[in-house]
């Protein structure tokens, strides 16, 4: 298995670091390759949803993994990134940062990052992975757009400790292969799957799931052995994958 740091590819501009890393993995670019950017013209987030990249505010990179696992695996693609960047705000940021299933990275709920994987397959197996992150890191208030400022915010916001982006990069890629070399082709993922919970913000709470145009009140009761999120309503379980929906916490039954 290649070095996580073989090669740092780093960009004043792109239009999308996926993207951008997409084009080398085509080519042959090697595992651990990583692309950074200063800004991001058109960041994206799940659901192709726009991801606000201001240049010099947020950590913008995508890392380039080739597994060659099944398809199936691909949940531990978003879990264990999550966990990884947790990891390291502790450890450099002195900052609890919590997950929001299946991608969010909330601190008292309020978004400060988000996590995008995408893949290509040959046949049923993973080809390639890429796990996209961003990281509101100095934003205040003001940088972010008047929809998103109620429910964003910053590792600066939050008072945390950090000496400069090169930095929380770094940090963050020390922590990875910790979990990518000691999960990765594992056929259980019950301890990945455990300390996922413990950083779950929602974990035993009522919330609502909205699929498309169906929406589904039960209480959040974790990841399955593959990694979906459960869903329990009125005792039956429901699997959740990863794909078009959004969840949101409610406060009581009503709420429903």
């Amino acid at each position: 298995m290649a070095a996580w740091t073989s090669k740092i590819i780093f960009l004043p501009s792109v239009t999308s670091t996926n993207d951008y890393l997409k084009e080398k993995a085509r080519c042959g670019a090697e595992e651990g390759t990583v692309v950074w950017a200063a800004e991001q013209t058109v960041g994206r987030g799940r659901q192709n949803r726009h991801w606000e990249s201001r240049p010099g505010l947020g950590l913008y990179c995508s890392i380039l993994l080739r597994p060659q696992e099944p398809f199936s695996r691909l949940p531990f693609y978003t879990l264990f990134p999550a966990l990884a960047v947790v990891e390291a705000m502790e450890a450099c940021c002195n900052l609890a940062v919590q997950i929001k299933w299946p991608n969010d990275l909330v601190i008292k709920k309020s978004k400060m990052g988000g996590i995008l994987t995408e893949a290509s397959l040959q046949g049923n197996n993973l080809h390639y992975v890429i796990i996209g992150l961003g990281l509101n890191v100095y934003h205040q208030e003001s940088d972010f757009s008047p929809s998103l400022a109620p429910h964003s915010t910053s590792l600066a916001r939050e008072g945390g400790r950090i000496a400069d982006l090169d930095s929380l990069l770094q940090e963050i890629l020390q922590v990875w292969p910790h979990y990518y070399q000691q999960h990765h082709l594992l056929p259980s993922l019950v301890d990945l799957i455990e300390k996922w919970e413990n950083h779950c913000n929602h974990m035993n709470r009522r919330v609502e799931v909205k699929e498309g145009n169906t929406i589904r009140c039960g209480l959040f009761a974790g990841l399955n052995s593959d990694g979906f999120g459960r869903l329990l309503i009125d005792g039956t379980e429901v699997t959740l994958a990863q794909g078009e929906l959004s969840l949101r916490e409610v406060k009581d039954v009503a709420g429903c």
